[in-house]
């Protein structure tokens, strides 16, 4: 006996299909793990003094499909990871007054939508999260996918990675820090922060 294949059922099975192979190309990258992967630097610069600080320490994921041009991403950075230089001031910008790191002990960006733009660059709109305040931010990334035998080559590790490099800046008073008017002349309202990130594929 020979069964026929009804027409619902052949264009069930080719959605599922095509289904599956969407979600196939999704692949999800970690951030953090090795210090040498991770460079954020931040900037604050007035007429009368310039502070530059960096961390190596973060946490997070992309989740992307870089075929299809749509991503996700979750960021997160240990405020006691944040180093400008000098011990005293370190201690400062983790204090109560500034970032208070025993309360908001992390810095957090988590993204709302992400779409590859026709110049091959990311915008990447998400919620910014500093000193226990959220602010909605937009931000243009620019994501290179290293394939496992370059990675290898170039002494990342094993797999694919890609590498995510994303400036922008922050607004102090959005996040309700006020500069002290003893400082304003040597601490802008204004930070730039320069975000470059090797996340590694999970699988």
């Amino acid at each position: 006996m020979i069964h026929r294949r009804s027409p619902v059922l052949a264009l069930a099975l080719a959605g599922l299909f095509q289904v599956a192979a969407a979600a196939a190309t999704e692949r999800t990258f970690a951030a953090g793990g090795d210090d040498k992967n991770t460079n954020i630097t931040f900037e604050s610069e007035t007429d009368f003094e310039t502070i530059l600080g960096r961390t190596h320490t973060v946490t997070g994921q992309v989740v992307a499909d870089l075929e299809a041009g749509t991503a996700s991403v979750e960021v997160r950075v240990p405020v006691a990871s944040l180093d400008t230089g000098i011990e005293l001031r370190n201690k400062h910008l983790q204090s109560g007054d500034w970032l208070d790191a025993k309360k908001n002990p992390e810095i957090r960006f988590v993204s709302t939508t992400a779409r590859q733009l026709e110049d091959g660059s990311w915008e990447i709109a998400g919620d910014f999260t500093l000193r226990g305040v959220t602010k909605p931010i937009t931000v243009r990334a620019r994501v290179k996918p290293i394939p496992a035998e370059a990675a290898k080559a170039a002494g990342l590790g094993k797999g694919d990675w890609l590498r995510v490099s994303v400036p922008f800046e922050v607004q102090l008073s959005d996040h309700g820090l006020a500069v002290p008017q003893k400082v304003a002349g040597r601490v802008s309202d204004t930070w730039k922060v320069k975000l470059n990130l090797f996340v590694n594929a999970a699988s």
